[in-house]
């Protein structure tokens, strides 16, 4: 799932590939979640095919329901109390969908990023932002992104990157627990999140057959400084932060086979 910050780059980056807007274009949203991508991809190409796959049933579930967020509304504390997904979290998905997202248009696909139920070439774009550092094998969910773009489509992906002071504080708790779970945001307690840098992934795209034609930092540069979230006017700190250039602390790649 992608918070706001990842819908302005996913903007930038989309003014820069060359599809045509108004063509009838295939999208693959890899890990959608609970859709935060959607309408973004809509409203830059409204002819778009988009088929939003992710492992979780339940996401995908709430994920339709935002389509109209009067009925997430409704639905939201019974959604809370079935599924886990906190009233915050809900609360953002309603404010991401205040913009339409035509059900019409969107396909929904439960399934694995290691081994996906698409394709070979079905798509002219192929999107996984913040998804790929939760997967148990990269280099394999890379594979599957390069087997269903279509030759001279385009891969876009985000992920975070740990070459920095929130690397060192990550692998200090990661060692201490035994396993790949902190970051900065600390969203990911009982779940996995793996210590991803950006000369890693670049290699992990080359070989999965890819051809890197943009790289830029996301401008996370609060990621310097981990314990940020737990400070007095966190919320104003962070909120700063999406807007405040930074320095290449968060990768968002565009890759072309």
């Amino acid at each position: 799932m992608s918070a706001g910050y990842d819908q302005r780059l996913l903007k930038a980056f989309f003014r820069q590939v060359p599809l045509e807007r108004h063509a009838a274009i295939r999208v693959l949203d890899g890990g959608s979640g609970l859709g935060f991508n959607l309408a973004t991809i809509q409203e830059h190409w409204p002819n778009a095919a988009i088929t939003a796959v992710d492992l979780s049933s339940e996401a995908l579930e709430v994920s339709r329901l935002a389509m109209d967020p009067s009925t997430l509304e409704e639905q939201a504390s019974q959604l809370a109390r079935e599924y886990g997904f906190d009233a915050p979290l809900l609360r953002n998905v309603k404010r991401a969908r205040a913009r339409p997202v035509d059900p019409a248009r969107v396909r929904m696909v439960v399934s694995d990023l290691g081994q996906l139920s698409v394709g070979e070439g079905a798509f002219d774009l192929v999107i996984a932002t913040e998804v790929l550092e939760h997967v148990p094998d990269r280099a394999q969910a890379l594979r599957e992104l390069s087997r269903a773009v279509k030759p001279g489509g385009y891969v876009l992906v985000s992920t975070p990157n740990y070459t920095n002071p929130a690397g060192a504080v990550k692998w200090y708790h990661d060692r201490r627990a035994g396993r790949p779970f902190w970051s900065p945001w600390g969203g990911h307690r009982e779940g996995r999140e793996q210590f991803v840098t950006a000369g890693v992934q670049e290699q992990l795209v080359r070989q999965a057959g890819l051809k890197i034609v943009r790289t830029r930092g996301a401008n996370f540069w609060v990621s310097w400084l981990p314990p940020v979230t737990r400070w007095p006017h966190a919320r104003v700190i962070l909120t700063l932060g999406e807007w405040m250039p930074g320095t290449l602390l968060g990768g968002l790649p565009l890759f072309k086979r």
